[in-house]
């Protein structure tokens, strides 16, 4: 650290904005929260508290002594602060923002355009009422056009304003425009470009995160983390599930609807020490840099790549050179995922009071951001259908892993699963929100559920034959153990559940995992002991898993789960549930209802004899009769139904003769 300063200066900050008519309400955020153990969440909160105020004395007092600064600026154009001290390594803490300051959009790399008014979905998706959380190193300048009136919501006061301070404040105001600008500058809108920020600095973060997940925050966005280096003599701090790590997880486990993002950090390249480069875990050739709340089982961390105008391939999407790759050290997939960070454009205050200011930053801080508000995205989306429904984090991993798009590099080997470069793949908005809109139709599966001690689920799935079967189940795992030794590869999970597709010949397949070597960190397939994401994918050498019904099972590694039960997300594409139609007797002979899936029109025949005077009636799957024709089979032992009006969906066609009936489940795409 190379600035010192003096002499603080502190602004108090009044007059935070308490209304906004487009937020949502007392009754939402109470049914948000209203399954969190709120004794144990006290609890958590007491302790934080007591250890936030342990490690900050001492760090101040170390500080003094060493006459070392408490905020600054770095030679990068980042801001670091003081955070505390960290007992395990005997080091002062510094958090700094992960943004280097020097296209495509945000936007169009995440693909939200298509949940826009006007977007290829049909729907109108934009951020409304939804409240994004945000930390950093300052707070967003909530007069800036790009953010609007009344949109950022000042939720503390803890801000010293100095010259470094004022580039907190720029940081923030950047990440806010990418999650929610909208102004008029072209190619500074943000993602949820009608939601709010609730803005908070990271002085006391899990403190704060506790109380506001408490009051139904639902996702945040951290675009900070450790100034690396002071990590320089102690590499093996890295990949390590450690306290930062396990606090997190504690309180996300207990509030199980909230998510927060974490940036992976700009420092793959190294970091400066003394004015001279030093390269970081350097027997690691760029790969094992997660540290601290990046280790976290439960939150999502960002990877920073560079902006494309469409996704053609998972060659066509370009690794930056300053983002930190994973994993950790029991090989899960950190980064979670990746996005943009590289030339965004957004709001910013690079000067002391000026208003409506924009710059072109590249960090994972600004990759983070667009993930925040795709997220936010759909959990407006899933409220939306659901009416009232806001899903759990687990559900919002699970959607990311299942529909994000593969990503690798030249060199690397080609697969559908993760890395430890690019998480997943790169954020898929339009992927996501299809899912959701199958689900509703009754053309995927979404599902939250629970898991018994012992316990075996199984689902019956048809596969039409026309694209892979995909299942995904993501879970937010309870905190683990720290772990005190370097390289442990021992798996911090604490309740291992395991996903299979069986297919119809009873063959197996197995979920991704990364493979457990220093050498190749690809994704295999066969059991995944260490990710509370599990996905599976099968397809037959044409790309298609064939025709015919699969088996989707769900069990638990061990006697039994811890506390007994594990709450889990089930996502399926390329199946629908088996036809599990009642039917009062089979009574047409050779009967035959075709295409299946159909789009514009639905053909039956049977053999005249038995389906002869027969009437046909079409039900969608709230139950409502949508067609009907008492007349079809008068002359004619076949029909033709015109179903092109017809939302895309299941139905269930009721062929009826005589107080009896046949039933046909079929999917109009």
């Amino acid at each position: 650290m190379k600035c010192k300063l003096s002499k603080l200066f502190f602004l108090t900050l009044v007059g935070a904005i308490t209304v906004n008519v487009q937020a949502q309400t007392d009754e939402e955020r109470r049914k948000i929260v209203q399954d969190y153990d709120q004794k144990a969440l006290y609890d958590l909160g007491v302790a934080l508290k007591k250890d936030y105020e342990k490690s900050y004395e001492k760090a101040l007092e170390v500080v003094k002594a060493k006459n070392l600064p408490i905020s600054g600026v770095n030679a990068d154009g980042s801001y670091f602060e003081l955070k505390g001290y960290d007992f395990e390594i005997d080091e002062v803490v510094y958090f700094k923002t992960f943004n280097n300051v020097p296209s495509n959009s945000s936007i169009q790399t995440a693909r939200a355009q298509h949940l826009y008014n006007g977007g290829s979905l049909g729907i109108d998706i934009e951020g409304r009422r939804m409240n994004l959380g945000i930390w950093d190193g300052g707070q967003p300048q909530s007069s800036h056009p790009n953010l609007g009136i009344a949109r950022v919501l000042v939720q503390d006061g803890d801000f010293a304003m100095t010259s470094a301070g004022q580039s907190g404040i720029s940081h923030a105001t950047h990440v806010a425009g990418t999650m929610i600008g909208n102004g008029a500058r072209v190619g500074a809108k943000g993602i949820a470009f009608r939601g709010n920020v609730w803005a908070n600095t990271w002085t006391q973060d899990l403190i704060e995160m506790k109380d506001q997940a408490g009051r139904g925050l639902l996702v945040s966005n951290h675009s900070y983390g450790a100034d690396n280096s002071q990590y320089v003599n102690n590499f093996g701090i890295f990949g390590r599930y450690n306290r930062a790590a396990r606090d997190l997880d504690a309180l996300l486990f207990l509030n199980d609807k909230y998510q927060p993002v974490y940036a992976a950090g700009n420092d793959r390249e190294g970091v400066s020490v003394g004015g001279v480069l030093t390269i970081l875990n350097p027997n690691k050739n760029g790969f094992d840099l997660m540290v601290n709340e990046t280790v976290s089982k439960n939150a999502v961390v960002v990877a920073a790549i560079k902006g494309f105008t469409e996704y053609t391939s998972p060659l066509n999407v370009e690794m930056t050179s300053f983002s930190q790759w994973g994993p950790t050290d029991d090989y899960r997939v950190k980064p979670d995922i990746s996005a943009k960070g590289f030339q965004v454009l957004s709001s910013s205050m690079r000067t002391a009071n000026s208003v409506g200011e924009y710059e072109t930053s590249n960090g994972t801080s600004m990759a983070a951001p667009a993930v925040t508000a795709v997220f936010a995205l759909w959990q407006q989306y899933h409220e939306h259908l659901w009416r009232s429904s806001f899903m759990r984090s687990a559900s919002l991993r699970a959607l990311m892993a299942h529909t994000a798009s593969p990503a690798y590099e030249l060199g690397d080997i080609p697969s559908d699963g993760p890395n430890a470069k690019f998480g997943w793949g790169v954020i898929n908005a339009e992927g996501g929100a299809k899912v959701l809109k199958d689900a509703k139709a009754g053309l995927a599966i979404f599902k939250e559920l629970t898991l018994q001690s012992g316990e075996v689920y199984e689902l019956a799935v048809d596969a039409d034959g026309t694209a892979p079967l995909i299942a995904t189940i993501a879970w937010t795992d309870k905190e683990g153990r720290e772990v005190s030794g370097v390289n442990s590869t021992n798996p911090v999970l604490v309740n291992d559940l395991d996903l299979r597709i069986v297919r119809p010949n009873t063959d197996v397949v197995f979920p991704f995992y990364l493979n457990k070597s220093d050498v190749e960190r690809y994704a295999r397939t066969g059991d995944n002991d260490v990710d509370n994401i599990e996905k599976v994918v099968y397809k037959s050498r044409s790309g298609v898993a064939t025709q015919g019904v699969y088996k989707i099972r769900v069990s638990h590694k061990r006697n039994a789960l811890d506390s007994g039960v594990q709450k889990y997300t089930l996502i399926v594409t390329g199946g629908v549930i088996a036809d599990d139609v009642s039917v009062d007797n089979k009574i047409f002979d050779k009967l035959s209802v075709y295409p299946n899936p159909a789009t514009d029109v639905v053909n039956i025949s049977a053999d005249y004899a038995s389906i002869e005077n027969a009437s046909v009636a079409i039900y969608d799957m709230l139950g409502k009769q949508v067609y009907l024709n008492n007349s079809m089979f008068g002359f004619s032992n076949e029909g033709t139904i015109d179903v092109s009006s017809f939302s895309r969906g299941v139905y269930i066609v009721k062929i009826s003769k005589d107080g009896k009936a046949e039933s046909k489940k079929i999917i109009l795409k």
